[in-house]
């Protein structure tokens, strides 16, 4: 475009056709997080993003009352306590994970014992 502008013989000029766009070229699809198995967050997120509940009555009511202690932020599943900070809920796999990186991977040199306490 910048080149057409700049001729000087106006016979070579191209007509240059601008079109607004107002929807996006490439389809965006919804997608799901695929989990293996239910863990013990399944059933409250359930409840909590589109209000399901299992049909027996007896689960329906430990739901509902479980779910008063957990929000959805941001597409992350939080507790919530009265004075303590949101604290962030992950599946058995995930904590396993935490807790080896925890004590034995980035923090495992903080976390031995000293050497007074190893002679005894």
């Amino acid at each position: 475009m910048a080149r057409s502008a700049s001729i000087d013989n106006q016979a070579k000029v191209i007509d240059w056709k601008l079109e607004e766009q107002n929807s996006p070229s490439i389809e965006e699809f919804q997608t799901f997080s695929v989990h293996t198995r239910a863990g013990w967050t399944s059933p409250i997120l359930s409840y909590l993003k589109d209000g399901r509940l299992p049909s027996k009555p007896d689960e329906a009511k430990q739901i509902k009352k479980r779910a008063a202690q957990f929000t959805v932020l941001n597409e992350e599943f939080y507790k919530r306590g009265f004075l303590q900070p949101y604290l962030i809920c992950v599946e058995e796999e995930e904590a396993k994970y935490v807790l080896e990186e925890v004590h034995g991977g980035i923090c495992g040199d903080h976390m031995e014992a000293s050497p007074s306490q190893e002679r005894s």
